[in-house]
Order: C-alpha cells, then sequence, then structure tokens
C-alpha cells in the first residue's frame, strides 16, 4: 500500500530512486499531497537525479504551482542548477535535458510555467541573472513560452529581464556546471548563439 512505501524505501540505499536517477518526489509533483506526504515520511526535497534535477525543478517544468510551494515552504533550493549529464544507452529525453547544465526552476517555469509558478519562484527569491551552459536566461527562455499570452509575458519581462540577463550569449567552457568522466561523451554544447529580448 502506499503507507508502506516510505517504510519500504527507508533502508534502501536508493531510496525512491527511478530512471536516470529521478526521485519519488519528481514523480510526485502533480499530487501536492503526495509530496508533502514524501516530504513527512522524510525524503529530502532537495535529491536530485544524475544530472542534479531536482523535484523542484520538475514541479516548474510541469506548471505544478502546489507541488512548487509545498517542496519550497519544506526548505527546496530555489537555485540549485543542473549539472551536464550524458549516458550511452539512456533515453533520448534525459540525455537531450542533461546536456546542457546550469538551468534551474526559474529557466524551466520560464520555459513552459504560468505566471502564477512564475511569481512564486521570483517570491522566494530565484536569480534572474543565472545562465545556463548555453548562456541561456530565464529571460530568454521566457521567449519561447506557449503557455503565456503576449500581454503575460510581457508583464513578466519586467520581472525576469533585469539588466544583463536578455541577452543570449555563446556558451563557453567557463559556464558549464558540470564535469564528465572518461566513459560518458562530452555534453552538448551550442556555439554561436545569439538572443536579444
Amino acid at each position: 500500500t502506499l503507507a508502506d512505501f516510505p517504510k519500504y524505501e527507508a533502508n534502501s540505499p536508493r531510496r525512491g530512486i527511478g530512471a536516470a536517477g529521478d526521485t519519488a518526489l519528481m514523480a510526485a509533483v502533480r499530487t501536492p499531497e503526495m509530496v508533502k506526504y514524501l516530504i513527512d515520511a522524510g525524503f529530502d526535497v532537495n535529491a536530485s537525479n544524475h544530472w542534479k534535477k531536482t523535484a523542484l525543478m520538475t514541479a516548474a517544468q510541469t506548471n505544478q504551482l502546489a507541488g512548487a510551494q509545498a517542496l519550497l515552504d519544506a526548505g527546496a533550493d530555489v537555485n540549485r542548477a543542473t549539472t551536464c549529464w550524458y549516458e550511452e544507452g539512456a533515453g533520448g529525453l534525459d540525455n537531450a535535458e542533461g546536456a546542457i547544465a546550469g538551468r534551474t526552476a526559474l529557466m524551466y517555469a520560464a520555459a513552459g510555467a504560468d505566471e502564477p509558478t512564475l511569481r512564486l519562484l521570483l517570491s522566494r527569491g530565484a536569480k534572474v541573472d543565472a545562465r545556463d551552459a548555453a548562456g541561456r536566461t530565464a529571460c530568454s527562455y521566457l521567449a519561447d513560452n506557449s503557455v503565456v499570452n503576449d500581454a503575460t509575458r510581457s508583464a513578466l519581462s519586467g520581472s525576469l529581464c533585469a539588466s544583463g540577463s536578455k541577452e543570449w550569449l555563446p556558451a563557453n567552457s567557463t559556464t558549464a556546471a558540470g564535469t564528465r568522466d572518461a566513459k560518458s561523451k562530452p555534453c552538448a554544447t551550442r556555439s554561436a548563439l545569439t538572443y536579444s529580448a
């Protein structure tokens, strides 16, 4: 039963860990009651998968306001960033997402969440000037967001597009947030990218 899950997982070295290291909290973000249940059972709100993606990033990416709220209330780090990750045989989506280091919950939300989710992250101190390894900020991701209308995008731009966060800069080796081991392929990089909001 559901109530037995945390007890069973409590002694497991891979507690609540799924494919690509995804955590039980990542799977639960669409059900705020389950998020709270797992938090109360002692699951780490900042636990992450292989490329350091957290449940808060998943909640932001999937536009789950209540799940994000529960995670933040329990101490989730709003500014944690992903690292570069690639694994032979892993799913294409996992490898594609793990290929760009430095993504934050705010970037995930800016790419596809609505205004309340973005405002929540901002109210909790999300950094608008953070850049991923491709040189993108939340402001540049907002330009691709199909969930918000133009009026909302314009209103959010005032908060997300602070001075210096509008330009999409070319990636360089000093912006990457991860390292590779000898068995893995280099992470994808994008060169000569330009963006201006």
